[in-house]
């Protein structure tokens, strides 16, 4: 563990006693949790990371865990930043075209296929379109799902 993990470890999780090169007891849950899910899904590289809020609720940590897949070593990656802004400027960091990226901030903000549709000057039958492109990219079934997704990708909910 590098010294500025080690600090950013003790200033979240409020444990000045914190020992260089160890976890706390719930940081430690969690990564147990990450390496079962891991273990019986061996192909999946990418989990949710764990979100982690400062006491001045201005930053927070996001702490990711990472696995090569070919080995049973693990990483944890500690980023601390400013809450994110849900808009569509974030949700573009999922990978979807710039219409998908609309589609999907207007669904997150409960507009049903319809008003977007409105909204965004496209028919119906495009915005349906545009929903199974986007299910089949973020690999969810339905809008329910791809919000949920959307919200935990982005560290939004901890």
């Amino acid at each position: 563990m590098t010294q500025c993990a080690w600090a950013l470890l003790k200033k979240y999780f409020q444990c000045p006693s914190l020992q260089q090169n160890c976890l706390t007891k719930s940081l430690q849950q969690w990564v147990n949790h990450q390496i079962a899910a891991h273990t019986s899904s061996p192909k999946l590289r990418s989990f949710a990371p764990l979100q982690v809020e400062g006491e001045e609720q201005r930053r927070h940590l996001i702490i990711r865990f990472v696995s090569d897949g070919s080995t049973e070593r693990y990483v944890l990656l500690l980023e601390e930043r400013s809450p994110c802004k849900f808009s569509p400027e974030a949700i573009a960091a999922l990978g979807l075209t710039k219409r998908e990226t609309e589609v999907l901030f207007w669904i997150t903000q409960g507009k049903e296929n319809t008003e977007v549709a409105l909204t965004l000057h496209i028919s119906k039958r495009t915005v349906k379109k545009h929903l199974e492109h986007i299910y089949e990219k973020l690999g969810v079934h339905n809008r329910a799902a791809a919000l949920a997704h959307t919200v935990e990708t982005l560290g939004i909910l901890t």
